[in-house]
């Protein structure tokens, strides 16, 4: 009875600033390495050069931080403080963590020897469908969608950014 209670309601509070925590942990997290990105050599004759993405992505991490910091504010603010009326825990997708993980760590290794542009449209594909809703999978779409990007990803990092991605086998492409 009462320590089931507790118990729930001990979880709910923690629930309700799991986004200040999360967001609070990504800005720092993101402005310390982008702190960092100011260190990595950038290269005598390029324009863009190895600096750029680290920067780029701390960059966005940090601002993502601050969004999901401000968006856990607000809903502490809007909170009425009756936790008894939710509906309950949300459920934890253990098995799609595990599974974009795998994905991940997967397209890091394979990524050189196989090729940017076929790794990134079978991540992606996959990816996609791992999070989808179940009414919503559709490999094959999700799947043409990561060859749309990856070959639009492949063209500016080639043509506008002049850096080379990993062509792995399909290097006869030049």
């Amino acid at each position: 009875g009462r320590t089931c209670r507790n118990f729930r309601r001990n979880i709910m509070s923690r629930k309700k600033y799991s986004d200040i925590y999360a967001g609070g942990l990504i800005l720092i997290i993101g402005a310390v390495l982008l702190a960092a990105s100011f260190f990595v050599p950038r290269g005598a004759a390029v324009t863009i050069g190895s600096d750029f993405m680290p920067k780029v992505t701390c960059g966005l991490m940090t601002v993502l931080g601050l969004w999901i910091l401000k968006e856990g504010l607000n809903s502490v603010k809007k909170c009425d403080g009756n936790e008894e009326k939710d509906s309950g825990i949300k459920e934890v997708h253990y098995k799609e963590l595990i599974i974009s993980v795998v994905l991940l760590f997967a397209y890091m290794l394979f990524l050189v020897p196989v090729g940017f542009l076929i790794m990134t449209t079978v991540y992606i594909g996959a990816q996609a469908t791992v999070l989808a809703p179940a009414e919503k999978k559709n490999p094959v779409k999700f799947t043409l969608i990561g060859l749309v990007a990856a070959v639009a990803i492949y063209f500016i990092f080639r043509n506008v950014f002049i850096l080379m991605l990993p062509a792995g086998v399909l290097s006869f492409l030049g």
